[in-house]
Protein backbone atom coordinates (compact mmCIF):
# COMPACT_ATOMS: atom_id res chain seq x y z
CA UNK A 1 0.00 0.00 0.00
CA UNK A 2 2.71 2.66 0.53
CA UNK A 3 4.71 1.75 -2.38
CA UNK A 4 1.39 2.57 -4.01
CA UNK A 5 0.54 5.50 -2.62
CA UNK A 6 4.22 6.90 -2.50
CA UNK A 7 5.60 5.95 -5.69
CA UNK A 8 9.35 6.16 -6.46
CA UNK A 9 9.86 9.20 -4.77
CA UNK A 10 9.20 10.61 -1.33
CA UNK A 11 9.99 14.47 -2.48
CA UNK A 12 10.52 16.33 0.23
CA UNK A 13 8.63 14.62 3.22
CA UNK A 14 10.42 13.70 6.74
CA UNK A 15 11.50 10.54 7.55
CA UNK A 16 8.58 8.74 8.68
CA UNK A 17 6.41 10.41 6.74
CA UNK A 18 4.75 9.72 2.67
CA UNK A 19 3.82 12.11 0.01
CA UNK A 20 0.23 11.75 -1.46
CA UNK A 21 0.58 11.47 -4.97
CA UNK A 22 -2.09 14.20 -5.47
CA UNK A 23 -1.95 17.64 -4.31
CA UNK A 24 -4.74 20.16 -2.80
CA UNK A 25 -4.22 23.82 -4.12
CA UNK A 26 -0.38 22.71 -5.65
CA UNK A 27 1.00 22.50 -2.13
CA UNK A 28 2.51 18.85 -1.74
CA UNK A 29 1.19 17.19 1.23
CA UNK A 30 3.06 14.59 3.73
CA UNK A 31 1.56 12.59 6.34
CA UNK A 32 2.74 10.23 8.63
CA UNK A 33 2.97 6.01 7.35
CA UNK A 34 0.71 5.65 10.64
CA UNK A 35 -2.20 8.06 8.95
CA UNK A 36 -2.32 5.20 5.79
CA UNK A 37 -5.46 2.31 5.88
CA UNK A 38 -6.31 4.24 9.57
CA UNK A 39 -10.14 4.90 7.62
CA UNK A 40 -9.94 8.30 7.91
CA UNK A 41 -9.06 10.16 4.49
CA UNK A 42 -5.93 12.72 4.60
CA UNK A 43 -4.45 13.20 0.85
CA UNK A 44 -6.44 14.64 -1.51
CA UNK A 45 -7.95 12.10 -3.45
CA UNK A 46 -7.97 9.41 -1.04
CA UNK A 47 -5.38 7.37 -1.74
CA UNK A 48 -4.24 7.02 1.42
CA UNK A 49 -7.18 4.84 2.18
CA UNK A 50 -7.19 2.92 -0.81
CA UNK A 51 -5.73 -0.94 -1.26
CA UNK A 52 -5.84 -1.51 2.19
CA UNK A 53 -6.46 -4.88 3.40
CA UNK A 54 -10.22 -3.99 3.92
CA UNK A 55 -11.66 -3.01 0.66
CA UNK A 56 -13.64 -0.13 0.11
CA UNK A 57 -16.87 -2.26 -0.82
CA UNK A 58 -16.96 -3.45 2.68
CA UNK A 59 -16.58 -0.09 3.93
CA UNK A 60 -19.17 2.67 4.35
CA UNK A 61 -17.98 6.25 3.75
CA UNK A 62 -18.88 9.31 5.84
CA UNK A 63 -20.50 12.36 4.24
CA UNK A 64 -18.11 14.25 4.79
CA UNK A 65 -15.85 11.94 2.65
CA UNK A 66 -13.28 12.24 4.89
CA UNK A 67 -13.59 9.02 6.97
CA UNK A 68 -14.68 5.36 6.52
CA UNK A 69 -16.05 2.86 9.31
CA UNK A 70 -17.45 -0.61 8.61
CA UNK A 71 -20.46 -1.19 7.24
CA UNK A 72 -21.83 -2.91 10.05
CA UNK A 73 -21.35 0.30 12.20
CA UNK A 74 -24.04 2.08 10.37
CA UNK A 75 -27.01 2.05 12.61
CA UNK A 76 -25.96 0.67 15.76
CA UNK A 77 -26.85 3.90 17.85
CA UNK A 78 -22.92 5.24 18.35
CA UNK A 79 -21.97 7.66 15.73
CA UNK A 80 -18.33 6.14 14.78
CA UNK A 81 -18.33 8.83 11.96
CA UNK A 82 -17.17 12.27 13.28
CA UNK A 83 -20.39 13.56 11.19
CA UNK A 84 -22.44 11.06 12.46
CA UNK A 85 -23.47 10.13 9.43
CA UNK A 86 -23.53 6.52 9.51
CA UNK A 87 -26.33 6.94 11.41
CA UNK A 88 -28.46 8.54 9.13
CA UNK A 89 -31.47 7.10 6.42
CA UNK A 90 -31.64 3.94 8.99
CA UNK A 91 -35.31 3.94 7.71
CA UNK A 92 -33.84 2.86 4.18
CA UNK A 93 -31.91 -0.20 5.17
CA UNK A 94 -33.09 -3.51 6.07
CA UNK A 95 -32.99 -4.30 9.82
CA UNK A 96 -31.49 -7.34 10.66
CA UNK A 97 -34.01 -9.96 12.98
CA UNK A 98 -31.03 -10.83 15.47
CA UNK A 99 -29.81 -7.48 16.24
CA UNK A 100 -28.25 -7.25 20.11
CA UNK A 101 -28.03 -4.18 21.95
CA UNK A 102 -26.72 -3.00 25.22
CA UNK A 103 -28.07 -1.41 28.43
CA UNK A 104 -27.09 2.05 26.52
CA UNK A 105 -28.62 1.13 23.10
CA UNK A 106 -25.81 0.08 21.35
CA UNK A 107 -25.41 -3.29 19.10
CA UNK A 108 -22.78 -5.09 20.83
CA UNK A 109 -20.15 -7.67 19.71
CA UNK A 110 -20.12 -5.29 16.52
CA UNK A 111 -22.65 -6.86 14.34
CA UNK A 112 -24.98 -5.48 12.51
CA UNK A 113 -27.90 -4.16 13.24
CA UNK A 114 -29.05 -2.16 9.74
CA UNK A 115 -27.51 -3.23 6.30
CA UNK A 116 -28.17 -3.52 2.50
CA UNK A 117 -30.24 -6.53 2.40
CA UNK A 118 -29.23 -9.22 -0.88
CA UNK A 119 -26.36 -7.24 -2.05
CA UNK A 120 -24.45 -10.70 -1.10
CA UNK A 121 -22.48 -9.54 1.63
CA UNK A 122 -23.66 -10.92 4.60
CA UNK A 123 -23.70 -8.94 7.90
CA UNK A 124 -26.46 -9.53 10.07
CA UNK A 125 -25.70 -12.28 12.41
CA UNK A 126 -28.26 -15.08 11.40
CA UNK A 127 -27.29 -14.22 7.55
CA UNK A 128 -30.93 -13.18 7.41
CA UNK A 129 -30.38 -10.22 5.19
CA UNK A 130 -29.11 -12.51 2.45
CA UNK A 131 -30.65 -15.93 2.59
CA UNK A 132 -34.48 -14.21 3.14
CA UNK A 133 -35.90 -16.01 0.26
CA UNK A 134 -38.83 -14.17 1.08
CA UNK A 135 -36.80 -10.66 0.63
CA UNK A 136 -34.49 -11.72 -1.69
CA UNK A 137 -36.23 -14.28 -3.57
CA UNK A 138 -35.02 -17.92 -4.90
CA UNK A 139 -31.00 -16.30 -5.92
CA UNK A 140 -29.73 -16.37 -3.04
CA UNK A 141 -26.16 -17.55 -2.42
CA UNK A 142 -25.47 -21.04 -2.05
CA UNK A 143 -23.55 -20.58 1.55
CA UNK A 144 -27.09 -20.10 2.77
CA UNK A 145 -27.80 -23.76 2.39
CA UNK A 146 -25.28 -23.78 6.43
CA UNK A 147 -27.95 -21.22 7.22
CA UNK A 148 -29.99 -22.62 10.34
CA UNK A 149 -32.68 -20.30 10.99
CA UNK A 150 -31.74 -17.72 14.08
CA UNK A 151 -28.68 -20.24 14.57
CA UNK A 152 -27.30 -18.60 11.76
CA UNK A 153 -24.42 -20.24 9.21
CA UNK A 154 -23.39 -23.72 11.17
CA UNK A 155 -20.33 -25.23 9.75
CA UNK A 156 -21.12 -28.68 8.38
CA UNK A 157 -18.30 -30.78 10.11
CA UNK A 158 -17.73 -29.01 13.78
CA UNK A 159 -21.78 -27.86 14.10
CA UNK A 160 -20.49 -25.21 15.32
CA UNK A 161 -22.25 -21.41 14.55
CA UNK A 162 -20.56 -18.27 12.81
CA UNK A 163 -21.95 -14.93 12.26
CA UNK A 164 -22.40 -13.33 8.75
CA UNK A 165 -19.07 -11.59 8.95
CA UNK A 166 -16.71 -14.67 9.06
CA UNK A 167 -19.06 -15.40 5.93
CA UNK A 168 -17.16 -15.11 2.75
CA UNK A 169 -14.49 -13.02 3.99
CA UNK A 170 -11.54 -14.65 2.62
CA UNK A 171 -10.54 -16.32 5.64
CA UNK A 172 -11.84 -19.58 6.61
CA UNK A 173 -13.77 -20.14 9.95
CA UNK A 174 -15.18 -23.31 10.21
CA UNK A 175 -11.90 -25.27 8.99
CA UNK A 176 -8.77 -23.88 9.23
CA UNK A 177 -6.98 -26.82 8.68
CA UNK A 178 -8.18 -27.64 5.23
CA UNK A 179 -8.77 -24.22 4.03
CA UNK A 180 -9.35 -24.39 0.45
CA UNK A 181 -12.65 -27.02 1.43
CA UNK A 182 -13.85 -24.55 3.94
CA UNK A 183 -17.71 -24.56 4.02
CA UNK A 184 -17.72 -20.46 4.74
CA UNK A 185 -15.69 -19.81 2.06
CA UNK A 186 -17.16 -21.83 -0.78
CA UNK A 187 -18.75 -20.62 -3.58
CA UNK A 188 -19.25 -16.83 -2.50
CA UNK A 189 -20.92 -14.77 -4.88
CA UNK A 190 -18.91 -11.57 -6.09
CA UNK A 191 -15.57 -12.74 -5.31
CA UNK A 192 -12.62 -13.74 -6.87
CA UNK A 193 -10.73 -16.83 -5.65
CA UNK A 194 -6.91 -16.71 -6.06
CA UNK A 195 -5.55 -19.60 -7.97
CA UNK A 196 -4.47 -21.93 -4.71
CA UNK A 197 -7.71 -21.03 -3.09
CA UNK A 198 -5.25 -20.09 -0.49
CA UNK A 199 -3.47 -23.19 -0.28
CA UNK A 200 -0.52 -21.68 0.51
CA UNK A 201 -1.57 -18.20 2.18
CA UNK A 202 -4.69 -16.30 2.96
CA UNK A 203 -6.53 -15.09 1.44
CA UNK A 204 -8.69 -17.94 -0.67
CA UNK A 205 -10.36 -15.12 -2.24
CA UNK A 206 -10.90 -11.14 -2.68
CA UNK A 207 -13.03 -8.37 -3.88
CA UNK A 208 -13.28 -8.50 -7.50
CA UNK A 209 -12.38 -4.22 -7.41
CA UNK A 210 -9.06 -5.67 -5.79
CA UNK A 211 -8.30 -8.01 -8.97
CA UNK A 212 -5.76 -6.11 -11.63
CA UNK A 213 -4.45 -3.07 -9.29
CA UNK A 214 -1.21 -3.51 -9.73
CA UNK A 215 -1.17 -4.78 -6.12
CA UNK A 216 -0.72 -8.39 -4.97
CA UNK A 217 -3.01 -9.81 -3.08
CA UNK A 218 -3.32 -13.31 -3.72
CA UNK A 219 0.07 -15.15 -1.98
CA UNK A 220 0.33 -17.04 -5.96
CA UNK A 221 -0.08 -13.67 -7.48
CA UNK A 222 -2.79 -14.92 -9.34
CA UNK A 223 -5.11 -12.00 -8.90
CA UNK A 224 -2.75 -9.76 -10.89
CA UNK A 225 -2.33 -12.27 -14.33
CA UNK A 226 -3.87 -11.39 -17.49
CA UNK A 227 -4.56 -8.02 -16.43
CA UNK A 228 -4.44 -5.14 -19.34
CA UNK A 229 -1.00 -4.26 -20.49
CA UNK A 230 -2.10 -0.68 -20.08
CA UNK A 231 -1.48 -1.40 -16.19
CA UNK A 232 1.00 -3.85 -16.18
CA UNK A 233 3.78 -5.25 -17.71
CA UNK A 234 4.76 -9.02 -18.08
CA UNK A 235 8.41 -10.10 -16.95
CA UNK A 236 7.26 -13.36 -17.76
CA UNK A 237 3.88 -13.69 -20.09
CA UNK A 238 0.97 -15.99 -18.47
CA UNK A 239 2.54 -15.70 -14.84
CA UNK A 240 2.42 -13.22 -11.79
CA UNK A 241 5.44 -12.00 -12.38
CA UNK A 242 4.92 -8.20 -13.37
CA UNK A 243 5.76 -5.09 -12.90
CA UNK A 244 3.63 -1.53 -13.11
CA UNK A 245 3.64 0.22 -16.17
CA UNK A 246 5.13 3.20 -15.13
CA UNK A 247 7.78 1.28 -14.25
CA UNK A 248 8.75 0.59 -17.78
CA UNK A 249 11.40 2.49 -19.17
CA UNK A 250 12.56 4.47 -15.77
CA UNK A 251 16.19 3.36 -16.42
CA UNK A 252 16.08 0.49 -13.49
CA UNK A 253 15.80 -3.52 -14.99
CA UNK A 254 12.74 -4.78 -12.62
CA UNK A 255 12.57 -6.99 -13.91
CA UNK A 256 14.70 -9.98 -12.96
CA UNK A 257 13.23 -12.94 -15.48
CA UNK A 258 11.65 -12.98 -19.09
CA UNK A 259 11.53 -9.95 -20.61
CA UNK A 260 13.58 -6.69 -20.14
CA UNK A 261 11.28 -3.70 -18.84
CA UNK A 262 13.66 -1.32 -20.07
CA UNK A 263 14.30 -2.92 -23.28
CA UNK A 264 10.84 -2.14 -25.09
CA UNK A 265 11.84 1.01 -27.48
CA UNK A 266 12.75 2.89 -24.32
CA UNK A 267 15.26 5.53 -25.88
CA UNK A 268 14.56 8.38 -27.85
CA UNK A 269 17.40 8.76 -30.50
CA UNK A 270 17.69 9.31 -34.63
CA UNK A 271 20.12 6.90 -34.17
CA UNK A 272 19.93 3.68 -31.37
CA UNK A 273 17.37 1.50 -31.02
CA UNK A 274 16.98 -1.40 -28.76
CA UNK A 275 18.93 -3.72 -31.03
CA UNK A 276 21.73 -1.72 -32.10
CA UNK A 277 23.62 1.16 -31.12
CA UNK A 278 23.36 2.67 -35.04
CA UNK A 279 20.19 1.34 -35.60
CA UNK A 280 20.16 2.26 -39.65
CA UNK A 281 22.24 -0.62 -42.10
CA UNK A 282 22.64 2.95 -44.77
CA UNK A 283 24.50 4.51 -42.24
CA UNK A 284 25.88 0.99 -40.39
CA UNK A 285 27.91 0.79 -43.72
CA UNK A 286 28.95 4.69 -44.06
CA UNK A 287 30.55 3.74 -40.45
CA UNK A 288 32.78 1.00 -42.10
CA UNK A 289 33.78 2.33 -45.34
CA UNK A 290 34.57 5.65 -44.38
CA UNK A 291 36.09 4.37 -41.21
CA UNK A 292 38.27 2.00 -43.61
CA UNK A 293 39.39 4.88 -45.81
CA UNK A 294 40.02 7.42 -43.19
CA UNK A 295 42.64 5.10 -41.65
CA UNK A 296 43.91 3.38 -44.69
CA UNK A 297 43.93 6.60 -46.50
CA UNK A 298 45.07 8.51 -43.94
CA UNK A 299 48.28 6.07 -43.61
CA UNK A 300 49.01 6.37 -47.52
CA UNK A 301 49.39 10.28 -46.60
CA UNK A 302 51.32 9.81 -43.51
CA UNK A 303 53.68 7.21 -45.11
CA UNK A 304 53.96 9.24 -48.36
CA UNK A 305 54.40 12.75 -47.32
CA UNK A 306 57.45 11.26 -44.40
CA UNK A 307 59.42 9.54 -47.19
CA UNK A 308 59.26 12.98 -49.14
CA UNK A 309 60.30 14.76 -46.33
CA UNK A 310 62.85 12.16 -45.41
CA UNK A 311 64.42 12.09 -49.54
CA UNK A 312 64.15 15.90 -49.97
CA UNK A 313 66.08 17.35 -47.12
CA UNK A 314 66.84 20.23 -49.04
CA UNK A 315 63.34 21.10 -50.29
CA UNK A 316 62.33 24.66 -49.89
CA UNK A 317 60.56 25.96 -46.88
CA UNK A 318 57.39 26.81 -47.85
CA UNK A 319 57.11 22.97 -48.88
CA UNK A 320 58.63 21.63 -46.06
CA UNK A 321 55.66 23.89 -44.36
CA UNK A 322 52.79 22.69 -46.26
CA UNK A 323 53.81 19.08 -45.80
CA UNK A 324 54.25 19.91 -41.78
CA UNK A 325 50.84 20.38 -41.97
CA UNK A 326 49.11 18.01 -44.68
CA UNK A 327 50.99 15.10 -41.95
CA UNK A 328 49.14 16.87 -39.19
CA UNK A 329 45.90 17.26 -40.75
CA UNK A 330 46.36 13.02 -42.05
CA UNK A 331 46.92 12.64 -38.52
CA UNK A 332 43.97 14.05 -37.24
CA UNK A 333 41.73 12.68 -39.71
CA UNK A 334 43.22 9.08 -38.97
CA UNK A 335 41.92 9.80 -35.09
CA UNK A 336 38.56 10.09 -36.57
CA UNK A 337 38.63 6.77 -38.77
CA UNK A 338 40.13 4.71 -35.32
CA UNK A 339 36.46 6.74 -33.64
CA UNK A 340 34.46 5.22 -36.78
CA UNK A 341 35.61 1.85 -36.37
CA UNK A 342 35.32 1.59 -33.01
CA UNK A 343 31.64 2.58 -33.04
CA UNK A 344 31.37 0.20 -35.68
CA UNK A 345 32.72 -2.55 -33.37
CA UNK A 346 30.33 -1.98 -30.56
CA UNK A 347 27.64 -1.56 -32.94
CA UNK A 348 28.58 -5.16 -34.04
CA UNK A 349 29.54 -6.55 -30.56
CA UNK A 350 26.18 -5.36 -29.10
CA UNK A 351 23.85 -6.30 -31.60
CA UNK A 352 20.26 -7.53 -31.06
CA UNK A 353 21.39 -6.94 -27.19
CA UNK A 354 22.16 -3.18 -26.90
CA UNK A 355 19.16 -1.87 -24.76
CA UNK A 356 20.71 -4.34 -22.01
CA UNK A 357 24.26 -2.79 -22.11
CA UNK A 358 22.77 0.92 -22.96
CA UNK A 359 23.67 2.45 -19.76
CA UNK A 360 26.65 0.24 -19.05
CA UNK A 361 28.40 1.29 -22.32
CA UNK A 362 27.30 5.06 -22.29
CA UNK A 363 28.80 5.26 -18.15
CA UNK A 364 32.15 3.70 -19.72
CA UNK A 365 35.69 4.95 -19.96
CA UNK A 366 35.65 3.59 -23.77
CA UNK A 367 32.59 5.64 -24.65
CA UNK A 368 34.46 8.54 -22.75
CA UNK A 369 37.45 7.83 -24.16
CA UNK A 370 36.10 7.50 -27.90
CA UNK A 371 34.17 10.50 -27.55
CA UNK A 372 37.72 12.39 -26.26
CA UNK A 373 38.82 10.91 -29.89
CA UNK A 374 36.56 12.53 -32.10
CA UNK A 375 36.54 15.45 -30.22
CA UNK A 376 40.27 15.98 -30.80
CA UNK A 377 40.13 14.81 -34.10
CA UNK A 378 37.52 17.88 -35.37
CA UNK A 379 38.78 20.08 -33.23
CA UNK A 380 42.30 19.57 -34.57
CA UNK A 381 41.45 19.45 -38.10
CA UNK A 382 39.18 22.86 -37.84
CA UNK A 383 42.77 24.54 -36.41
CA UNK A 384 45.02 23.12 -39.24
CA UNK A 385 42.35 24.31 -41.76
CA UNK A 386 42.15 27.15 -40.49
CA UNK A 387 46.23 27.75 -39.68
CA UNK A 388 46.99 25.97 -44.03
CA UNK A 389 44.32 28.99 -44.78
CA UNK A 390 46.02 31.72 -43.39
CA UNK A 391 49.61 30.27 -44.63
CA UNK A 392 48.04 30.02 -48.24
CA UNK A 393 46.57 33.15 -47.93
CA UNK A 394 49.77 35.10 -47.07
CA UNK A 395 51.83 33.02 -49.73
CA UNK A 396 49.21 33.92 -52.45
CA UNK A 397 49.05 38.12 -50.90
CA UNK A 398 52.27 38.16 -50.36
CA UNK A 399 54.62 35.46 -52.77
CA UNK A 400 57.93 37.61 -52.94
CA UNK A 401 57.51 39.25 -49.16
CA UNK A 402 56.77 36.34 -47.24
CA UNK A 403 58.96 34.94 -44.69
CA UNK A 404 57.84 31.28 -44.00
CA UNK A 405 60.11 29.92 -40.19
CA UNK A 406 59.45 26.03 -40.40
CA UNK A 407 59.30 26.87 -36.31
CA UNK A 408 56.74 29.08 -36.50
CA UNK A 409 54.17 26.61 -37.57
CA UNK A 410 55.29 23.91 -35.54
CA UNK A 411 54.48 26.07 -32.33
CA UNK A 412 51.29 26.89 -33.89
CA UNK A 413 50.57 23.60 -35.07
CA UNK A 414 51.77 22.12 -31.25
CA UNK A 415 49.06 24.77 -29.79
CA UNK A 416 46.42 23.76 -32.34
CA UNK A 417 46.69 19.63 -30.75
CA UNK A 418 47.22 20.89 -27.12
CA UNK A 419 43.94 22.80 -27.11
CA UNK A 420 42.18 20.52 -28.34
CA UNK A 421 43.13 18.05 -26.10
CA UNK A 422 42.12 20.33 -23.16
CA UNK A 423 39.13 20.88 -24.61
CA UNK A 424 38.45 17.20 -25.31
CA UNK A 425 39.66 16.15 -21.48
CA UNK A 426 38.33 18.87 -19.12
CA UNK A 427 34.96 17.51 -19.27
CA UNK A 428 36.51 14.32 -17.61
CA UNK A 429 38.56 16.12 -14.92
CA UNK A 430 36.94 15.73 -11.48
CA UNK A 431 36.64 19.20 -10.58
CA UNK A 432 34.48 20.16 -13.48
CA UNK A 433 32.78 16.58 -13.74
CA UNK A 434 29.36 17.68 -12.04
CA UNK A 435 29.20 20.60 -14.31
CA UNK A 436 29.40 18.53 -17.61
CA UNK A 437 27.33 15.36 -16.31
CA UNK A 438 23.43 15.31 -15.65
CA UNK A 439 22.90 12.18 -14.64
CA UNK A 440 25.02 9.00 -12.97
CA UNK A 441 24.87 5.39 -13.13
CA UNK A 442 25.20 3.57 -9.57
CA UNK A 443 25.66 0.08 -9.90
CA UNK A 444 24.81 -2.21 -7.40
CA UNK A 445 22.63 -0.06 -5.72
CA UNK A 446 18.95 -1.11 -4.72
CA UNK A 447 17.75 2.62 -4.02
CA UNK A 448 19.13 4.88 -6.62
CA UNK A 449 19.68 3.47 -9.87
CA UNK A 450 20.48 6.06 -12.75
CA UNK A 451 20.02 9.23 -10.70
CA UNK A 452 20.92 12.65 -10.72
CA UNK A 453 22.98 14.96 -8.22
CA UNK A 454 19.53 16.54 -6.50
CA UNK A 455 18.49 12.64 -5.78
CA UNK A 456 21.67 11.55 -4.51
CA UNK A 457 22.07 14.88 -2.00
CA UNK A 458 18.41 14.17 -0.75
CA UNK A 459 18.83 10.36 -0.36
CA UNK A 460 22.24 11.18 2.08
CA UNK A 461 20.51 13.71 3.91
CA UNK A 462 17.68 11.17 4.37
CA UNK A 463 20.57 8.50 5.86
CA UNK A 464 22.04 11.22 7.62
CA UNK A 465 18.87 11.88 9.24
CA UNK A 466 18.08 8.37 10.35
CA UNK A 467 21.73 8.02 12.42
CA UNK A 468 20.90 11.32 14.43
CA UNK A 469 16.93 11.71 15.00
CA UNK A 470 17.38 15.07 16.35
CA UNK A 471 18.90 16.73 13.54
CA UNK A 472 17.16 19.94 12.57
CA UNK A 473 16.68 17.95 9.34
CA UNK A 474 14.46 15.52 11.18
CA UNK A 475 13.06 17.79 13.29
CA UNK A 476 11.32 20.13 10.39
CA UNK A 477 11.76 18.39 7.40
CA UNK A 478 13.92 20.47 5.48
CA UNK A 479 16.13 18.89 2.64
Amino acid sequence: MLKSLVGENCGSCKVGEIKCKTSSNGFEKCINRTNVCDRIVDCAMGEDEKNCSVHESQLFQCSDKKQFVQKYQRCDNDENCKDGSDELGCQNLYKCSEARYDNNGVVVFDRAAYTEACDKIALCEDLDDECNSTLCGHDVPAYCDHVNGALGFICPNSKSAIIGTEVCDGYPTCNESARTTSADELNCPNRFYCADHGATRLPIHIAPEARCNAITDCFDGSDEVNCSTATHFYCVPGTADYIPRSKVCNGVFDCKNGQNDECQNCAVSPFSTDQFLISNYFLQAFIWIVGFLAIFGNIAVLVHNGLQMYENKNTSAIAYCNRILVLNLAMSDFLLGVYLLSIGIVNSVYANTYCVTDIEWRTSVSCAGLGSIALISVQTSVFILTIMTTFRLVLVTQPFNSTVRVEVIGGVLALAWVVSFVIALVPHSWALHDYFSSKAWLTDNPYLFVTNRSDVESFVQRLWSLEDQNSMYFSNGST
